[in-house]
């Protein structure tokens, strides 16, 4: 297994405990250094975010996919104000569009399900240092790396992809089994490139593929 520094920190293994700090390197060590950039849309990729996202209970009104590479069809019908907005910054089209229309992204919906069973089962300490801890390792260093080379949407993607993995390393590392597998195949389809981005302002909910 590949080492993750966080846990041979002292202090993050005195803040969780050891064997807590065991179960989350098991949960994120697969993804520490996989890429967080969108790849050809795989088979069955839509029906797993269905699933996952049913049991989650989070609702929607649909699945859509846009394309990296061709985002065209998802900037169809923006506004001019929208183009605009889009233009400023054209090596981030998919993002600057995605931005535009969005509701929530996926971060905040997951908070907004799991924050609270998080921190009742972990305690306010624990959770915000082991959700910390993970932004660091999963948002905070590769961002400021050589692994970042799609920009706004990296970012995006890198965010989705903390707070997947955050919530499903804090259940696994302290017992708590509900939502679990929903989020494994949250971090899973991120890990594999059809990145799960969050719910648009029309309720459908947003997959980014290359």
């Amino acid at each position: 297994m590949q080492k993750i520094s966080y846990t041979h920190a002292e202090g993050w293994k005195n803040l969780v405990g050891a064997e807590a700090a065991k179960a989350v390197a098991e949960v994120v060590a697969p993804i520490m250094s996989s890429p967080f950039t969108p790849r050809e849309p795989m088979d069955g990729a839509e029906t797993i975010l269905e699933r996952a996202l049913a049991g989650l209970g989070i609702e929607h009104a649909g699945i859509v996919m846009a394309s990296a590479s061709d985002p065209g069809p998802f900037m169809a019908g923006l506004s001019p104000e929208a183009k605009r907005f889009i233009e400023l910054r054209p090596n981030d089209t998919l993002a600057r569009a995605i931005a535009w229309r969005f509701g929530t992204q996926l971060d905040e919906i997951l908070d907004a399900k799991l924050g609270s069973l998080l921190m009742d089962a972990t305690g306010n300490d624990r959770a915000n240092g082991l959700r910390g801890r993970l932004w660091l390792e999963l948002v905070r260093v590769p961002s400021k790396d050589g692994r970042n080379q799609d920009g706004e949407l990296g970012r995006m993607a890198m965010q989705v992809r903390w707070s997947a993995a955050s919530y499903l390393a804090g259940f696994r590392a302290f017992g708590v089994t509900a939502a679990v597998p929903m989020l494994r195949s949250l971090v899973e389809l991120i890990r594999l490139g059809n990145i799960p981005v969050g719910r648009l302002a029309s309720g459908a909910f947003l997959m980014v593929v290359a």
